[in-house]
């Protein structure tokens, strides 16, 4: 157990400094002096190596340090106590200003072209702030100044740059975004005025958060804020009972885990619970993301069942769910049975019949125009290659062929059928009679160029 731990540990360590090395901001003789620094000081702390530099290194990545802004001007080293040296950037990074975190999101990703907006957007409303009105503002804009007044008034603090930022990224992506906030910047606040957006325009947001302690900490930190903008917000981690988790989901911002929202969504559609009957899935925000990617076998979800040994039945289950999902619907309302290649059906029908002559059934394929007219192949022709060629002939050459096989054989007849827009089947060949073989209906549909049968 030891020794995989220190392997994972290492391979983590070696992929977080290959990291600094993906950014271009840092060459490779700086990661091995970082490292070689790093080690020395670790020397007398208590902390683990492995964790205590990690975080060192994902201080660095995270607020775009360079090895310059390490290094002492005078003596072109690295600084003696390189990890306070660090925290004092952090520090000092809160008083950026809009151009320079710009500039940094533009040197990280390719989002130049909503940038400006993202720019316009958070300098008109930091000024408005400041000054306490919001009557030029429309859209976007207004949105956000609301949203602002209600977390400083709420939660006594100023969204920063940073957070409105993230926000406008969020709000002006086309599809699914990923943002990196670095470790006290605000992740909450960013993930509470999101949600609040989304509740605002009439959608019902999800959060997911990593555990149900900060779920029901944020909901719980959060509630004033969403109420300020009258919008209900609820945690499903603390619920057992149906009516609790129904309340809850009736709310418009809804906390919680990911087996939390998977258990109860099953508990909905497979034990029917009166649990988010009415929920739709408009928008979920994940919260540590990377909790998400790691298979930490935690988010396994069981449904409770009183059958005793209930998951020896699957394997019946999915076969008779992979027979029904099979069924095909007619415009008349009858359902029909899985589709089967015409060959096969012959077949069956073989094995249930002794009147039928094989090289009858060949003569038949030569006058409806499947197979050749010379009389040697008639001969030579085996079951098996004219059933082949049945399988892949045209609508008009099974029709002619099923019309002469009805009135030679008219124990067996069949009903051709073709295959509507939206999946229905209707009636392609209404002069053929439709008769039964041993209590068996016989379809036979045709799509354009294919053929398809089942059997009911």
């Amino acid at each position: 157990m030891t020794s995989a731990y220190k392997m994972n540990s290492g391979t983590l360590l070696r992929s977080r400094l290959l990291s600094l090395l993906k950014n271009g901001q840092w060459e490779r003789d700086d990661v091995v002096k970082l490292f070689i620094v790093l080690m020395n000081q670790c020397n007398d702390r208590e902390e683990d190596f492995n964790t205590w530099i990690m975080k060192i290194l994902y201080k660095v990545e995270i607020h775009k340090i360079k090895a310059s802004d390490l290094t002492d001007p005078k003596s072109d080293q690295f600084v003696d106590h390189v990890d306070e040296k660090i925290n004092d950037i952090i520090e000092n990074n809160e008083g950026k200003t809009l151009d320079e975190i710009v500039k940094e999101i533009c040197e990280q990703k390719n989002i130049d072209k909503v940038m400006p907006e993202v720019k316009d957007i958070v300098s008109s409303v930091s000024k408005s702030l400041s000054y306490s009105t919001s009557t030029h503002l429309q859209g976007i804009e207004k949105m956000l100044f609301t949203l602002c007044n209600a977390v400083e008034k709420t939660m006594k603090i100023t969204p920063r740059l940073t957070q409105m930022v993230s926000w406008c990224l969020l709000v002006l992506s086309k599809s699914s975004h990923l943002v990196q906030v670095g470790t006290g910047e605000g992740k909450s606040c960013i993930v509470a005025m999101f949600a609040a957006y989304q509740a605002l325009e009439g959608k019902t947001p999800d959060v997911i958060s990593s555990s149900p302690i900060l779920a029901e900490r944020d909901a719980k930190e959060w509630s004033d804020f969403y109420k300020e903008l009258k919008i209900t917000v609820d945690v499903n981690t603390n619920k057992s009972k149906d009516k609790d988790l129904k309340k809850c989901y009736e709310c418009q911002v809804v906390y919680g885990t990911t087996e939390s929202f998977a258990g109860d969504y099953l508990r909905q559609r497979f034990h029917r619970f009166d649990v988010r009957p009415k929920r739709e899935f408009h928008c979920v925000i994940v919260d540590e993301v990377d909790s998400l990617m790691l298979d930490k076998g935690l988010e396994v979800v069981y449904l409770n069942t009183e059958v005793p040994l209930m998951e020896q039945l699957n394997g019946i289950l999915a076969e008779i769910w992979h027979t029904v999902s099979q069924l095909k619907h007619l415009e008349s309302g009858e359902i029909l049975g899985p589709i089967q290649q015409f060959s096969q059906i012959l077949i069956k029908s073989f094995s249930e019949s002794d009147k039928i002559d094989h090289l009858s059934l060949v003569q038949l394929a030569v006058k409806a125009g499947i197979l050749p007219t010379t009389p040697s192949v008639q001969k030579q022709e085996n079951l098996k290659n004219m059933l082949e060629q049945l399988d892949n002939t045209s609508v008009n050459q099974m029709r002619a062929f099923l019309t002469m096989f009805a009135k030679n054989f008219p124990q067996f007849v069949f009903k051709l059928y073709l295959q509507g827009p939206y999946g229905k089947y209707k009636n392609r060949m209404r002069s053929v009679r439709h008769v039964q073989i041993r209590d068996k209906k016989y379809r036979f549909f045709s799509r354009i160029w294919t053929m398809s049968f089942c059997v009911l």
